[in-house]
């Protein structure tokens, strides 16, 4: 019943990620407010079941790329102190996936 109020739903769980990407967690999409937003911690595929299911149901979502990138550009300045070139780690990081 409270996922009824949630701006935000966030699957943080391996379900859904290569090389078994039908699993998601499970979801009543009837219950899921029309404007929340997904977001899946997983990179590989780029859309997961649970994200391809969201927009059917009209919900708009990101993937994992973003928090990734993140993750390594703040590790990369704290053990350097310089800022990484996110753009440059985002075509990297992309090119590997394929």
């Amino acid at each position: 019943a409270r996922l009824g109020e949630a701006d935000l739903v966030v699957n943080t769980t391996p379900l859904g990620m290569s090389p078994h990407t039908e699993g998601m967690p499970p979801m009543d999409w009837s219950c899921l407010h029309a404007s929340a937003f997904l977001y899946d911690i997983i990179y590989t595929p780029e859309k997961t079941r649970f994200l391809r299911e969201g927009e059917a149901h009209g919900h708009r979502g990101l993937n994992g790329v973003s928090m990734l990138i993140g993750q390594g550009a703040a590790a990369f300045r704290l053990w350097t102190g310089k800022e990484a070139d996110r753009a440059a780690m985002r075509r990297a990081l992309l090119a590997s996936l394929t």
